[in-house]
């Protein structure tokens, strides 16, 4: 474990991470989604989270994403783009992640989030 991880399980907040799976099709052959939780049910994700400042722009692959927060994981977490999180009863989706390594070794996560509002 690098120290940005045992810092991300210190410091950090336990989170719940939900990912989109098909779970069929409807009668008119249209997919149907549900999203379970692809956390271990042992020992849930931590995440450290981080409201992004107004006059910070993320620049992701050429296009600029308009975020909340970044959220930081441990390198190991399995994090991918459009997972949804829930922390502080907020629904929050990834729009973006970057790896952050030192030296080739991956230290930590960054993923950029949008919170939901749902109706």
């Amino acid at each position: 474990m690098s120290v940005a991880d045992a810092m991300i399980v210190t410091r950090g907040e336990q989170i719940k991470l939900y990912r989109r799976t098909q779970i069929g099709v409807d009668e008119y052959n249209r997919p149907e989604y549900d999203w379970p939780d692809v956390g271990n049910p042992t020992s849930q994700p931590y995440a450290i989270f981080d409201k992004i400042r107004e006059d910070e722009i993320i620049v992701e692959a050429g296009e600029i994403i308009v975020a909340d927060y970044k959220i930081y994981f441990k390198s190991i977490e399995n994090v991918l783009k459009d997972d949804q999180v829930i922390w502080n009863t907020q629904r929050f989706e990834i729009i973006a992640i970057q790896q952050r390594r030192h030296t080739s070794a991956p230290r930590f996560k960054v993923a950029y989030s949008k919170r939901l509002i749902e109706q």
